[in-house]
C-alpha cells in the first residue's frame, strides 16, 4: 500500500512515570502497595491540500492531555484458603484540543473504592466476589460487581470456570470536549454501562508443559459511545451486544522458553440499528514467544493479525470491510541489578501501512527504550 496523503504529518510526544512502594507485614499476611503515576501526551497533526487529498478534513490540530493517578492496594491473607484484596484509587485528567481554531478543554476526576474476597475450598474450587463504587465528579456515584468460580478436576488436570459481572465507563475528556468538525466531542454523552458473562474450560497436559483452553463470552452494552454517519460528533448507541469465543494454547518446552497462541472470534452488533459495530475485528490472531538465555536477559517476539472487521468509509460513510493487516514486534529486557532493568520494544517491525480506524493512518516502525528501578 502506497502513501495516501503525502502532506499529512503527525508529531507526538509522550511521557509516563510511576513511583510505587511495596510493603509486607505480619509474616506476609498484609501486603500494602502505594503508587502514584503521571503521564502526558502532546500531539500536533497537519494536513495541507495535495493532489491525492485536495480537501483534507483537518489542516492543523493540537491535543494536549495530562493524567494524574494514585492508588493504595492491600492484600490481606485471612487464612491459607481465604484472602481479601481492597483499596482506593484516584484519577484526575486534563485535556485541551484545537482543531483549525475550534477549541475544547475540560477536566474530570474519579475516586474508586473496591474489594475482592477470594476463597479456595478443598484445593480444587475457587470462588471470588468483587465490588466497586466509583465517585465521579461529572456523573455521580456508580456501583459495579463481579462474581466468578472455577473448579479443577485434578485426575485429568481439567479446569472449568465461569463469571458474571457489571461495568461502568465514563466518557473520556476527548470524547466530551474534543474540538473539530469530524467526530468531535459531545458534552451530552452519557456513561457506558455493560453486563456480561463468560464460561470456559482449560486443559493441562504433560505436566503443564502444554495448556489449552476455550472461553465463550456474551456482553450487553448500554449507551455505547460511537461516531455514526455523518461523523460530525460522537453519540450514544442505545443498545449493543457482543459475543464470541477466545481460544489459547501455551507451550513450555523448556524452563527458559515459552510460546503462546491466541485466537478471538467476535460478533458485535448495534442492536438498535441492526448493524455491525465498527472497529471490532471478527478475527484476531496473536502469537507471542519469549526466551531467557540467561537469568538476567529476556528476548521476545509477537505477531498480531487483524482481519474481517467493519468500519465506516471516511468519505462516503458507507460500512466497509478494510484490508487485513499483520504486525510484528520484538522486545528485550536486561536486569542490570536485582532492582534495575533496561528494556526496549520495537513495534510494526515490517513497517506495514494500515489504517485503524479507517481514514487515520497508523504509525510506521516505532522503537521504545526505558529503565525500571525498584528501591
Amino acid at each position: 500500500m502506497g502513501l495516501e496523503d503525502p502532506n499529512a504529518t503527525t508529531f507526538t510526544q509522550q511521557f509516563f512515570n510511576r513511583v510505587e512502594l511495596d510493603g509486607s507485614y505480619i509474616d506476609g499476611r498484609w501486603k500494602p502497595t502505594v503508587g502514584i503515576n503521571y503521564s502526558s501526551i502532546y500531539r500536533h497533526s497537519q494536513d495541507f491540500p495535495s493532489i491525492q487529498v485536495p480537501f483534507p478534513f483537518v489542516q492543523d490540530s493540537y491535543f494536549n492531555g495530562r493524567r494524574l493517578q494514585a492508588d493504595w492496594k492491600n492484600f490481606v491473607g485471612i487464612t491459607e484458603d481465604f484472602s481479601f484484596i481492597g483499596g482506593i484509587d484516584f484519577d484526575r485528567s486534563w485535556a485541551y484540543s484545537n482543531v483549525d481554531g475550534a477549541q475544547g478543554w475540560g477536566t474530570m476526576a474519579q475516586t474508586g473504592l473496591y474489594g475482592q474476597l477470594r476463597a479456595t475450598l478443598f484445593e480444587i474450587l475457587n470462588l471470588n466476589l468483587a465490588g466497586r463504587v466509583d465517585f465521579n465528579d461529572t456523573y455521580g456515584n456508580v456501583s459495579t460487581w463481579r462474581a466468578g468460580a472455577s473448579y479443577l478436576f485434578a485426575p485429568t488436570d481439567t479446569k472449568v470456570k465461569a463469571s458474571y459481572g457489571t461495568a461502568f465507563k465514563a466518557p473520556s475528556l476527548f470524547e466530551l470536549y474534543g474540538a473539530g468538525f469530524f467526530c468531535s466531542g459531545n458534552r451530552n454523552l452519557s456513561p457506558e454501562y455493560s453486563r456480561g458473562y463468560e464460561v470456559g474450560v482449560e486443559q493441562g497436559m504433560f505436566d503443564r508443559k502444554f495448556t489449552a483452553g476455550i472461553t465463550y463470552f456474551f456482553n450487553t452494552y448500554y449507551n455505547l459511545i460511537q461516531c455514526p454517519p455523518p461523523f460530525t460528533s460522537l453519540q450514544n448507541v442505545a443498545d449493543a451486544q457482543s459475543e464470541g469465543f477466545e481460544t489459547f494454547a501455551q507451550i513450555k518446552p523448556f524452563s527458559w522458553m515459552d510460546f503462546n497462541f491466541e485466537y478471538t472470534f467476535l460478533i458485535a452488533r448495534n442492536v438498535t440499528a441492526n448493524t455491525p459495530l465498527v472497529r471490532r475485528p471478527q478475527d484476531t490472531f496473536n502469537i507471542r514467544g519469549e526466551v531467557r538465555p540467561w537469568d538476567d536477559v529476556r528476548l521476545g517476539f509477537g505477531v498480531t493479525q487483524v482481519s474481517s472487521r467493519y468500519d465506516f468509509n471516511a468519505v462516503t460513510g458507507a460500512i466497509i470491510q478494510p484490508s487485513a493487516y499483520t504486525l510484528v514486534r520484538f522486545t528485550a529486557a536486561y536486569d542490570v541489578r536485582s532492582n534495575v532493568q533496561l528494556f526496549a520494544r520495537a513495534e510494526n517491525v515490517l513497517n506495514r501501512v494500515y489504517e485503524e480506524p479507517e481514514g487515520f493512518q497508523a504509525p510506521y516502525f516505532q522503537a521504545f527504550f526505558g529503565v525500571k528501578a525498584r528501591f
